[in-house]
């Protein structure tokens, strides 16, 4: 009874988030723009994971057996998640979502903590179900199954948490902490990151005293979370040169500006009464918190309208963010955070239970679709999981669109095939594996690596010089994965070090003995 009393507000938190969920609890998937391709690229993940393959960037079964680097590029973290829940025994389709109840959860618990100390218990409680039930962030789950996104909208309150406590009190664990929270959500989803960092550098500047000083700390937070998210976002800037993501247009950003019926799922009655609340308290714009929310509030706002349409038509804002309503997380995570200025403010308990009843209901609004589909549906689909299968390589002269016959062919010269990865070759031969080029992949004959030759046909070629010869084709990573890999690596340890010194393991040691 005690434990109950006590943590009453997050047990109740976890029974809420799951309502949503209830249509899906059970071997039934739900069915939404993203959701299911992110099943099947977790299950082509696992496969690749098996192989040794670590960090997980080339996903051999995709892009119709010719494979595609697709983790190279996107948010790799919710797939490690679901990795985990796999190996608990779940099925594909219930580790996903699992990872969508379990972010859903987080999220709300963080901004849970993150308002407890400043309004007390009940009106934390009601800030926490207002972020798991945000119109938009249903949206993204039901609508859009952005698996990415709602993870990264789980690490956002959490970052902000460790922010206030590392500058409240600058202490060199709760620096760790926050760099590692701060690279937690660039591995979770790279538009959100890209969107959230500069309100953090903001919310740093704005808020604390002593800016130039603290502009300085916040540099070297940021820093470390570069250093340990390094294997993700460097490879995937890098070998951008080497996919046709820049050449194609994914999507019309002008098709996803606000509309009054995209404004009825992502907004709707909880943000017009916020709204209402804050016209009716003016006075807390005297406070520096509540006027860097209302802007963030303003320019999310603006970015997600076709007001700002003149500048994503001149900035590089279509390519790094490609939909206008993803604005949307930065209007949700400030609205939140206005609630609880608000009822801080109001401390009316009978109004904050009518609030807790008015925001709860949008969860009646939504339509769950489901569909059952059998385990192999996932299992052996190999499409590409991306819409316009924009990390093809560049020098595809078209689209794969077929799994091919074998997984090897002889372009030229006379080769005798005795197994499925050992031939007999007559006079030297051009072989062609059935394999998508990208940087990492390597062919070895006898142990001994081969140079490829790609550039032709996008694929995989190489020279076999008569004898018999045993032929392997892995990917190991290119010289820059791995270099990115140490860098990741030597920040995990420096934060190991700080949040585990040597003298506390040491005592540890003695103290056993």
């Amino acid at each position: 009874m005690k434990i109950i009393k006590k943590y009453w507000p997050i047990l109740l938190i976890f029974i809420l988030i799951l309502i949503p969920f209830i249509p899906v609890l059970n071997s039934s998937f739900f069915l939404s723009d993203d959701g299911e391709w992110m099943v099947i690229r977790l299950s082509a993940f696992h496969e690749a994971l098996r192989t040794g393959q670590f960090p997980v960037r080339f996903l051999w079964r995709l892009n119709y057996g010719y494979g595609y680097p697709v983790t190279n590029f996107l948010y790799p973290l919710p797939f490690y998640i679901g990795e985990l829940f796999h190996l608990m025994g779940l099925s594909f389709s219930s580790s996903i979502k699992w990872v969508f109840i379990l972010s859903s959860f987080l999220g709300s618990l963080g901004m849970y903590f993150f308002s407890q100390k400043k309004w007390g218990t009940m009106i934390a409680f009601l800030v926490a179900i207002f972020y798991a039930y945000f119109p938009y962030r249903l949206f993204d789950v039901y609508v859009r199954g952005s698996l990415g996104e709602i993870v990264a909208l789980a690490v956002a309150p959490w970052v902000f948490i460790s922010i206030d406590q590392f500058f409240t009190e600058p202490k060199i664990k709760k620096f760790a902490i926050s760099s590692l929270l701060i690279a937690g959500l660039i591995v979770s989803h790279n538009t959100l990151a890209f969107m959230f960092l500069p309100v953090v550098f903001g919310y740093v500047l704005f808020v604390y005293k002593n800016p130039k000083f603290n502009l300085f700390r916040i540099s070297l937070i940021f820093l470390l979370s570069l250093i340990i998210s390094c294997f993700f976002w460097l490879p995937a800037l890098h070998d951008l040169q080497y996919v046709i993501a820049s050449r194609v247009d994914i999507s019309s950003y002008s098709q996803y500006f606000l509309t009054p019926q995209v404004f009825q799922y992502t907004l709707g009655l909880p943000f017009i009464v916020l709204c209402f609340l804050g016209l009716r308290n003016l006075n807390l714009l005297k406070s520096k918190i509540i006027v860097f929310w209302v802007t963030v509030l303003i320019i999310g706002l603006f970015f997600s309208s076709s007001l700002s349409q003149f500048i994503w038509e001149r900035l590089p804002l279509t390519k790094a963010v490609q939909f206008p309503w993803r604005f949307m997380s930065l209007v949700m995570f400030a609205a939140t955070v206005l609630l609880g200025n608000f009822l801080g403010f109001l401390k009316k308990s009978i109004f904050t239970l009518a609030l807790l009843i008015l925001f709860i209901s949008p969860i009646f609004l939504v339509s769950i679709n489901t569909v059952f589909r059998p385990n192999g549906y996932y299992e052996t689909n190999d499409a590409t999981t991306t819409v316009k299968d924009e990390y093809s390589n560049i020098w595809l002269k078209e689209k794969l669109k077929n799994r091919p016959d074998k997984k090897f062919e002889f372009i030229s010269g006379d080769v005798l095939q005795k197994d499925s990865n050992i031939f007999v070759v007559r006079k030297v031969s051009l072989m062609q594996a059935n394999v998508m080029y990208f940087p990492g992949i390597k062919v070895y004959v006898d142990g001994q690596e081969q140079v490829i030759e790609y550039e032709s046909s996008g694929l995989v070629r190489f020279f076999l010089l008569p004898g018999q010869h045993i032929v392997q084709v892995r990917f190991e990573g290119s010289k820059l994965h791995m270099k990115s890999n140490l860098v990741s690596l030597f920040g995990i340890i420096f934060l190991l070090a700080i949040l585990f010194p040597y003298r506390r393991i040491g005592h540890i040691y003695a103290a056993k003995r």
